[in-house]
């Protein structure tokens, strides 16, 4: 089952923006593991990275880890995450 993550629909701070670009681009985290520490969705991460200029929607698709069903580095803009 899919639970909402907590910071789900709060708008994002300037600390946190500052965090996630070191997350990406200094620690090279996951999409996933930035999105454990943010406590936001997959999805939410990709569209910030995008947004913020940091890496473009695809690039963040390969650092998603592989699941039963979808190949490694895929996700739909347009699908939520499970």
């Amino acid at each position: 089952m899919y639970t909402i993550p907590r910071r789900n629909g709060f708008e994002w701070t300037i600390p946190e923006i500052l965090r996630l670009q070191r997350e990406w681009e200094l620690l090279q985290l996951s999409v996933s593991e930035i999105a454990d520490l943010h406590e936001r969705s997959m999805r939410a991460i990709m569209l910030k990275l995008e947004d913020e200029q940091f890496a473009t929607y695809e690039e963040a698709q390969n650092r998603l880890p592989a699941s039963p069903g979808r190949p490694p580095g895929r996700c739909s803009r347009t699908s939520q995450n499970p």
